[in-house]
């Protein structure tokens, strides 16, 4: 008759076997994936594109010499809607947390 500790040493034993294992397929899964993806990105062929596709309608140089200007620095009111919107969501979450 088996005793407790021996139960519970074996069943640990099986746990770790299985967390080897799931590790080794998952490693090995990533490596498939990868090499999937290098092979189809050598073997597939480049997609055409016109050229026309680049002529955007905003084509102004107003300020420092950059063309489509305003397509370009719209992206900064992005970035600074999402600062502020960080520093709200940081400032609800703290609010009611005591440092000691």
């Amino acid at each position: 008759m088996r005793t407790e500790g021996e139960i519970e040493r074996e069943r640990e034993r099986e746990r770790e076997i299985g967390e080897e294992e799931m590790n080794k397929r998952s490693v090995c899964g990533w490596v498939v994936a990868i090499l999937c993806f290098i092979i189809l990105m050598v073997v597939t062929p480049a997609i055409p594109q016109s050229q026309e596709y680049h002529n955007f309608a905003d084509q102004r140089d107003l300020f420092f010499g950059n063309s489509n200007n305003f397509n370009f620095n719209f992206n900064y009111y992005y970035l600074l809607l999402i600062i502020k919107v960080y520093d709200f969501v940081i400032k609800i979450e703290f609010r009611d947390t005591e440092y000691t």
